[in-house]
């Protein structure tokens, strides 16, 4: 049941994710659009969001035989940070650094450990780090 209830949630992820880089072009712009609707998942969804990351499920992460919906999510996050890669940079890596950021932000804010009115702040000095060697 938390199987299947965490691949519909990542499939649901997925599609706001490339929703909101659908027409954005600028590589910090996608950065952005992603990180706010992924936190804004986790805030509007937060059963859910537990139930893909938080809870253990016996899910696959970071192999081939993960479910399709969890590589579509990814997959997302990956077409927004590639870009930022540094030759001989692993995307892959960079991409997981960046969701372990966005999930460390919503996670501790959350519980009330990072108070919620810098969340924004937060977010837009991630995504300017990120940002700051663009190609």
């Amino acid at each position: 049941m938390n199987r299947a209830v965490a691949v519909e949630g990542c499939a649901e992820l997925a599609a706001e994710l490339r929703q909101a880089r659908a027409g954005v072009t600028d590589t910090r712009a996608s950065l952005a659009a992603v990180g706010r609707v992924y936190t804004a998942f986790a805030r509007r969804r937060p059963a859910l969001y537990d139930a893909m990351f938080t809870h253990i499920v016996p899910l696959p992460f970071a192999t081939p035989e993960a479910p399709a919906a969890l590589r579509e999510a990814f997959g997302e996050l990956l077409s927004a940070v590639e870009p930022l890669a540094a030759e001989g940079e692993e995307p892959g890596l960079l991409t997981e650094t960046y969701w372990a950021s966005l999930h460390g932000l919503v996670t501790l804010m959350r519980s009330g450990r990072l108070p919620e009115r810098a969340h924004e702040h937060r977010l837009e000095l991630l995504i300017a780090h990120f940002t700051a060697g663009e190609k």
